[in-house]
This record gives C-alpha cells, structure tokens and sequence, in this order.
C-alpha cells in the first residue's frame, strides 16, 4: 500500500516482483484534487466539481461492471486534456486504485497507509535528526524490540483470556470460535449473519465452488463469505472447514510464533535487564514509565486536579471581567445620553437665538474659560494688563516677521 510515486513503485516493483502494489485511497482522491485544476484542464470552477465527481464514481466502483459504467460520463465531458489524463496515468492501472478491483488481492480490508504512517510517527518521537550515526542505531533497534514486547503482550491476551461463550455446543460458530482469533471471528461471525439472508434457487446459473468463489471479501481477508457459507448450507454441507480459513488467522499461527508463556515476564524486561540498555534519550522515556499504578493513579488525579482549579480561576476571573465591563460599558452609555441631552439643549438654544457656528465656537471657548479659571480672572482683567498682553502679542509679531524675512 502505497501512494502514487513513479519512483517507489518502480523500486518496490523491482524488489518484490510478486507483491501486489495498491494505491491508497487517500493519496488517489489527492492526487486527482492536485492535477484536475482549472488551469490544467482549461475548464471553470463548476465543470472542476464535475469531473472530480466522475472520479470519485469511478474510485468507489465496486466491480468492474460499475466501472465500466462510469467510465463513458469522462468520455462524454468533451475535455480531451482530462480523457488523455486518465487514460495516461490510470486506466492502465486501474486493479491497484479502484476499490471494488483491489479485492483482487489480499489486502486485509486495508484501504490507506494509516498504519505505516503510525509506525513512522512513533519513531519520528524518539528519534532525533541531529543524533549521531551510532546512538541513532541503537535507538531504532531499541525502539523495534519495544514493538516487538508490545506485539507480543497482545498476542498473549489471545491465549490468556477466555472468550464468553454465547452459542451452543453444536453450532458451526464455536468451531470458527475456537480456531481462529477473535478478530477474524468476528468477520467470520458478521458474514455467516449476512448468510441467512441468501437464498440460493436450485436453478441458479451463478457457479459458486464449495471452497473457493471470485469474491471480493474472500479474496481479500482469505475467510470465508456469506456466499460460501450459504452455499454449504443449502448443500447440507458443514459450514466449518479449515481450508477455508488462511493459516494466518489460526490460533496455531500465534502458539508457533510468540512465546506468550514468558511475555508477562518479558514485557517488563527493563526492570531486570537495565544494564544491557544504553544510557540514551530512548531510554530515559522509558524510565519514565517504570512507575506503579498507584503512583500513576495519584499523579494523574493530581494533574486533574489542578486542571479543574484552573478552569476554575480562569472562569472566575472571566465572570468577574465581565461584570466590571457591564458596569463601564452602563456608565459610559449613562456619560453619554446626558451629553447628547446637553448638546440637543444648546442646538435649540443656538437655534432659537440664531448663532453662527463661529460665535458658538466662541461661546463654547469662554465657557471652558470660565469654568477653569473663575469669572473674574477672565472678564475683570484691567486696562493696563489688557495692553500689556496686547504688546507681547505685537514683540511675538515683529520676531516672527523678522526671522522669516532674514530665512528668505
């Protein structure tokens, strides 16, 4: 599962010649976001939107008749650039795109590289680009035999725990039970629920073989279908066989594979084997998490805690600003309905009595006059203070002329 890079797929075609190679579904609805533009393509925005659909049609096909039912609507758009395209670049190739023609191959059910891109993820977090060669091998060997515990630890839940039996003795759903793991049990268990409602006419003309069939699901999971299993029901056949089930999927696989007696040992293995570790930063997160679950418990009820106290304050606070804005925001609007009130007065008053805007500005001007320096200091200044003002505003005058005139 990969996307859609010429040069990956020529290098993994080359090293592993008998691998299937599927592109993700993410990456090819991207890439078709990418290349089908209205430049590209010479189109507009609506005819973008258009063409994009026909394409998605085509990557949810679930066969190939369905593809080849949507392949004549590109066709019929009339854009050659987009029909050179895609006969170009994905026809050709349309068993390891499609989602209905990937079934083709065992794939798993497994649709995007999700899984790969969350194993590069948790290296990415203990690894550091700057580290040197050899502490950066001993990390990423250290980091796979981490994986590796954990692989085994889930591997050994297979075997440790007893699944609750909910059928009878008899039926062919224990035996399923019994041998496979319990995920494959549970697709065996959702398909022979899908079965019961098959019914399958003696003279049917579709060929279904009581071992194999050309579906999807089958092909892709290697367990057996709701067709193979309604098939040996209507032949009186037992519905449980071995053969139909890939050996990968038995619980004989795991016993064989992991040594799930000593996994409880081996999980904790830091505990008894912290010489043989390399003092590194991969380590040091690992010593983090040699702690007790009381230990956790306590810690993670405090970190609670202190988040709760501090949603707290932080809504407390909020309250209390938002309170102190109310009371502003009223005064504010209080301060200025009376000043509005007082500048609706006076506009009449000036109405009525017919001033200019120069003799209100005047007006407004000894007002503020008045009330800052008092009554008297404005209006009873005597004669002489009156020509000694009016002779250092003349002296102000005579400099100002002076200076521009030598400026000049």
């Amino acid at each position: 599962m990969a996307d859609k890079d010429w040069t990956e797929r020529g290098v993994i075609h080359d090293e592993f010649p008998e691998a299937a190679l599927l592109i993700c579904l993410f990456h090819t609805l991207r890439s078709f976001r990418r290349e089908v533009t209205e430049k590209t393509m010479a189109c507009s925005q609506a005819d973008r939107y258009y063409y994009l659909d026909i394409l998605s049609k085509l990557t949810y096909s679930r066969s190939q008749e369905e593809y080849a039912s949507h392949r004549p609507s590109l066709h019929e758009t009339g854009n050659e650039k987009l029909v050179d395209y895609f006969e170009k670049n994905w026809h050709g190739i349309r068993q390891e795109w499609v989602q209905g023609l990937k079934n083709q191959s065992m794939h798993l059910m497994n649709w995007t590289n999700n899984r790969l891109e969350s194993l590069n993820q948790k290296i990415k977090a203990v690894l550091d680009r700057n580290m040197n060669l050899m502490v950066f091998v001993k990390e990423l060997m250290t980091c796979f035999d981490s994986f590796k515990q954990e692989l085994q630890r889930r591997a050994s839940k297979v075997f440790q725990k007893m699944a609750v039996i909910i059928y009878e003795c008899d039926t062919p759903v224990i035996e399923y039970q019994r041998y496979l793991t319990p995920y494959a049990f549970m697709f065996v268990k959702q398909q022979h629920k899908y079965s019961t409602s098959i019914h399958i006419p003696p003279d049917s003309p579709t060929t279904i073989s009581l071992q194999t069939r050309e579906c999807g699901i089958f092909k892709a999971m290697s367990l057996p279908c709701r067709h193979i299993l309604a098939l040996r029901k209507s032949h009186q056949l037992p519905l449980f066989s071995a053969a139909l089930c890939a050996h990968r999927w038995s619980r004989d696989f795991y016993k064989d594979r992991v040594s799930y007696t000593s996994v409880v040992c081996q999980f904790h293995f830091l505990k008894f084997e912290r010489t043989d570790l390399p003092d590194f930063h991969f380590s040091r997160k690992l010593d983090k998490q040699q702690k007790t679950s009381r230990e956790d418990r306590e810690e993670r009820s405090c970190i609670q805690t202190a988040k709760d106290l501090k949603i707290w304050k932080k809504e407390a606070v909020y309250k209390q600003q938002r309170s102190q804005e109310k009371i502003w925001k009223k005064q504010a609007v209080d301060k200025q309905r009376k000043i509005s009130r007082q500048d609706t007065k006076n506009e009449a008053v000036y109405k009525q009595q017919k001033i200019s805007k120069y003799e209100r500005s005047c007006i407004q001007t000894a007002k503020g006059l008045k009330r800052r320096y008092g009554r008297k200091k404005v209006y009873t200044n005597s004669k002489r203070s009156h020509k000694r003002s009016q002779e250092k505003i003349r002296k102000k005058e005579r400099y100002y002329l002076h200076y521009s005139y030598i400026k000049t």
